[in-house]
């Protein structure tokens, strides 16, 4: 019989701490009733036919999909440039916006929206930019960071030096 070491065991324990709260809160969305027993009477899945015939959910589910979609988009044609710019070009301010970056980290997310959301909601400006703006806030800090790792893996600065020897002007490269 194969012995089970101390880390399989320490590893299995917390998957079961962190699964069980979510495996019991999908039961308990699919239970019909569930009282005074350890498992729920009978399963079924009228709440959830329920909740997706209803046209305020699709509405605001939609719009989240929407808003959370453009933001991202937004996100990577302000960022990926940036990003670019400052690891091929300015190699010097890296460090100082890795800086301000981790600041952002900070600060928990639901504190920063709630703040850009208080300071910018009466000034005429829509709600749905003001919430727009609150997910990017949160969204740059993650961007940023993966999109410095990847071009710092594949050495961009050293592809653009080479593509600058072959002839290739700084907007060609």
């Amino acid at each position: 019989m194969k012995r089970i070491s101390l880390p399989s065991l320490a590893f299995a324990l917390v998957m079961l701490y962190l699964f069980l709260p979510v495996a019991a809160t999908i039961l308990y969305s699919l239970a019909t009733e569930w009282n005074s027993t350890v498992l729920p009477e009978g399963l079924t899945g009228k709440w959830f036919a329920e909740l997706y015939a209803d046209p305020r959910f699709l509405q605001a589910f939609g719009r989240s999909f929407l808003l959370s979609f453009l933001t991202t988009v937004v996100a990577v044609v302000i960022i990926v440039p940036a990003v670019f710019s400052i690891i091929v070009y300015a190699p010097r301010m890296e460090r100082l916006v890795q800086i301000l970056v981790m600041l952002t980290y900070a600060v928990p997310g639901v504190i920063m929206a709630v703040g850009l959301i208080r300071t910018y909601s009466g000034n005429g400006i829509p709600m749905v930019i003001i919430t727009a703006g609150a997910y990017l806030v949160g969204l740059l800090p993650y961007l940023y960071q993966g999109t410095r790792n990847s071009l710092l893996a594949m050495q961009a600065r050293s592809l653009m030096e080479a593509a600058e020897l072959l002839g290739a002007s700084h907007w060609q490269g």
